[in-house]
């Protein structure tokens, strides 16, 4: 028998939610929408119909939720204060004139690819930095800001759970290692945890499907006919620089914030890692980062005379106001992805895996995965919830571990990566300067063919078992 706190009325905020982002393409409409039908549920069951606005206002009672949607605004201010300063301008000069390093549109994505694969420790950094290394040379090249937020996306998710030593890594170990003990099995998690990289299949494959992409420039679906509707436009960039009569435009005004940037990450990860970067707080690391470069950056503009302090105020404010919309969406996902966990939603979905017979056991995992990933908006929902179920059911069937930790990950992989209502997509969107739902759209046909390669080799490792 199948329980939830809800049924299947816990389905209907997802359902109504996503059905909206699809069909209006407003993702702030699909997220009210499903949050107060949700909060209606819950309401006409507790006798209170707050949960909403309750749900809403809870979001900054958790620190982690509240350091992401600041570190947010502080992306937005920084993306505009380097602009602003003539380092956007001044990099692009020495790269592409100058030293004459990025010539091509191969280059200027294979730039972003390159920092995706090599920014791991957390996946919220890994996208914030890739894509504002990415954006001046996309710009310059007249390539469509959504193939930015496709390798931005493309790299953060994936490398954050094939890497096993960032954030992402050590939670999976976490999980892994309370169900091997209520199994009785004495082998290392993290060992296991190794074994499972290989039957990561759908991050593999995504990594694998947009390298093929940048390399021989070969776009899909709707992405195909952004590029060429940019290629028709002879259009000169123009920068936003505002510095001072007789400064120059210089590559290290934005190269340095970007250093700093990952440099103050890094040591507040090894900080709150107790000497591990590893296993820092993300969340802690990227907020304070951010107010960090900041500080920093204002004084070394200041120093050069490029701007005054209550002029870099105006600019980090107006950076702010440019990236709040997308700063409520964020806000509203989080609330919604509150009212999702109270009805149950993700536990209802769960529950179908324990009557799946074993020969389809594993492509049926990574679907449930998915489903559940999509629906929530979390990658490490699913990767919670199923573990525990999975795993004992595995084991008992003699199923090895690592091809259903595979499975669950590359689920929880695709629909974190590709849900309208995901931290990840929302944060990406943001960086980029993308809408939300046309990256959703131009990032589907990618990782729906990673998903679609995913599913066949899990139907074969099942079949072979």
């Amino acid at each position: 028998m199948l329980n939830s706190s809800y049924g299947i009325l816990s389905l209907l905020p997802v359902v109504i939610s996503l059905v909206l982002a699809f069909w209006k393409k407003n993702v702030f409409i699909a997220l009210l929408a499903g949050l107060f039908t949700g909060a209606f549920i819950i309401g006409a069951d507790v006798g209170s119909f707050f949960i909403g606005f309750d749900a809403i206002a809870s979001v900054f009672a958790s620190a982690s939720s509240a350091k992401t949607t600041y570190f947010l605004l502080l992306t937005g201010s920084l993306v505009f204060v380097v602009e602003i300063s003539g380092g956007v301008e001044g990099l692009i000069l020495y790269l592409t004139e100058k030293k004459d390093i990025v010539k091509s549109k191969m280059d200027a994505q294979l730039i972003s690819f390159i920092a995706g694969l090599f920014i791991f420790v957390d996946a919220t950094s890994s996208i914030a930095i890739t894509a504002l290394i990415g954006k001046p040379f996309f710009e310059k090249y007249k390539l469509p800001k959504e193939k930015l937020a496709l390798i931005s996306n493309s790299t953060g998710s994936p490398i954050a759970w094939l890497i096993p030593f960032g954030g992402a890594g050590a939670l999976l170990t976490s999980v892994i290692h309370n169900v091997l003990l209520n199994i009785g099995i004495e082998e290392s998690a993290f060992n296991i945890m190794i074994k499972s990289i290989g039957f990561q299949f759908y991050s593999i494959s995504i990594l694998v499907i947009v390298s093929i992409s940048i390399i021989f420039q070969v776009e899909i679906g709707k992405m195909k006919r952004l590029t060429q509707e940019l290629d028709t436009n002879i259009e000169i960039t123009n920068y936003k620089t505002k510095i001072p009569k007789g400064k120059r435009a210089l590559a290290r005004n934005m190269v340095i914030p970007i250093v700093l940037l990952m440099l103050s990450i890094f040591i507040i990860l090894f900080y709150t890692g107790n000497g591990n970067p590893m296993i820092g707080d993300g969340a802690t690391a990227v907020f304070t980062g951010g107010c960090v470069t900041l500080f920093f950056t204002a004084i070394y503009y200041i120093y050069q005379k490029l701007t005054t302090m209550e002029t870099y105020i105006q600019w980090c404010f107006e950076g702010m106001k440019n990236i709040f919309p997308i700063v409520v969406i964020l806000v509203l996902a989080y609330a919604f992805g509150d009212i999702v966990s109270q009805l149950g939603t993700a536990e209802y979905i769960a529950r179908f895996a324990q009557y799946i017979p074993p020969s389809i056991v594993l492509v049926m995992i990574l679907i449930i995965s998915s489903i559940i990933s999509f629906s929530s908006g979390s990658s490490s929902a699913a990767i919670i919830l199923l573990m525990p179920i999975m795993l004992p059911i595995a084991y008992s069937n003699g199923i090895p571990l690592n091809y259903v930790i595979g499975a669950v990950v590359s689920g929880a992989v695709f629909g974190d990566q590709s849900s309208p209502i995901s931290d990840s997509v929302i944060l990406t969107s943001s960086v980029t300067g993308t809408d939300v739902m046309n990256h959703v759209k131009t990032q589907l046909p990618y990782s729906g063919l990673a998903l679609g390669i995913s599913m066949m080799l899990f139907i074969a490792l099942g079949f072979a078992l």
